[in-house]
């Protein structure tokens, strides 16, 4: 057994809060609801239940501060352990299960109490004991690990009752010293919070730490995008072009093989896990359309049409020029982005004609 005098400084749990009751928003006293969490509170022993005044616990509330306050405790003699308050709260998906608590006991109330725990609410065994060493104020911080009971780990029927005890053979023996123990003395209980730790380790969400880097490139030339990233596995990436999906492209990196005018823009990617996703920062591909040779020939159709090919990049604007001599000036005859040809009747009384093809 191991005694526990709740004056000592016991260190704090660091860990989540499964289930935490500050009295200070529930009106029922058989059942008072929990301030943050989930779990079920039940005041055993027929005990008179008040909300009394928290003050002095380590509740931050400044307004509307209640303790839950117990009395009508059984009779010398009697029923030990068997008054009190207690909590089912469900610890599946965590371990290393803490209780938490502020208490404050008036003269004549049991000096000794008991923290008893089960494993399926139904048998109880103690887990620890603990003295009220003086009365009429708080004791605040009470932090009692609750790791060496199996039963406490990962356990959605995990139940805990914090009650009175006989202090010798069978008597309770009063917090003052001097005083008698009385049925009337009172026990206010503040903070009561139930916490543990994931079972699993934390998610660390992505981060990226090598991000995409823009590119130049000439028209029809490779183009790859690289990006690195830490985080939980497993990482989920998927690129984006101009801020859209792009289909099957949810790899670390993005290439794009002979890359044409139409696919300059924007590029990033979405990196995302179960914690959570990142987004890159903007990757710009611009591609150089005047590295692109224009390889232009002309030639007579059978219909006697004149006909200008060049070879064409798809998305780059061409313009079709012509001129009756080779030094200008020019005139547009044609401007598209579609077609790699223009075609043109060539009357009889022309004798000569020169045309380019440019890019804007």
């Amino acid at each position: 057994m191991l005694w526990i005098y709740v004056w000592l400084s016991f260190g704090s749990v660091s860990a989540a809060v499964l289930a935490q009751w500050d009295f200070n928003a529930t009106t029922d006293t058989n059942h008072p609801a929990t301030s943050s969490g989930e779990g079920i509170a039940t005041v055993l022993g027929g005990l008179n239940v008040q909300f009394a005044s928290g003050t002095g616990s380590s509740d931050p509330a400044v307004t509307d501060d209640f303790a839950l306050a117990l009395s009508r405790f059984p009779a010398q003699g009697m029923a030990a352990r068997s008054a009190g308050v207690q909590l089912a709260v469900s610890t599946a998906g965590y371990n290393s299960i803490g209780l938490k608590f502020d208490i404050r006991a008036s003269a004549t109330a049991s000096r000794k109490g008991v923290v008893l725990v089960s494993g399926d609410g139904i048998t109880f065994s103690e887990a620890v004991s603990f003295f009220i060493a003086a009365d009429g104020s708080f004791t605040n911080g009470i932090t009692i690990p609750l790791t060496a009971f199996a039963g406490a780990s990962n356990n959605p029927r995990f139940t805990l009752r914090i009650v009175s005890d006989f202090s010798t053979g069978t008597n309770y023996i009063a917090v003052k010293s001097g005083s008698n123990y009385g049925t009337t003395g009172t026990w206010r209980l503040d903070r009561v919070t139930v916490t543990g730790e994931p079972t699993t380790p934390a998610q660390e969400a992505p981060r990226i730490t090598h991000q995409p880097e823009s590119q130049s490139v000439a028209a029809g030339a490779a183009v790859q995008f690289q990006v690195t990233a830490s985080g939980t596995e497993p990482l989920q990436y998927q690129w984006l072009y101009q801020d859209a999906e792009l289909d099957g492209e949810t790899a670390s990196s993005l290439v794009l093989p002979e890359v044409t005018p139409d696919r300059a823009g924007v590029y990033r990617v979405k990196i995302s896990n179960a914690a959570g996703f990142v987004v890159s920062e903007p990757a710009v591909l611009a591609i150089d359309v005047a590295d692109v040779p224009i390889v232009a020939r002309v030639e007579v159709t059978s219909a006697g049409r004149i006909r200008v090919h060049w070879n064409a990049v798809p998305g780059v604007w061409y313009r079709v020029e012509r001129s009756s001599t080779a030094s200008g000036p020019f005139t547009e005859v044609m401007s598209s982005a579609e077609i790699d040809a223009f075609e043109e009747d060539f009357g009889p009384e022309e004798s000569t004609a020169f045309y380019r093809v440019r890019t804007p």
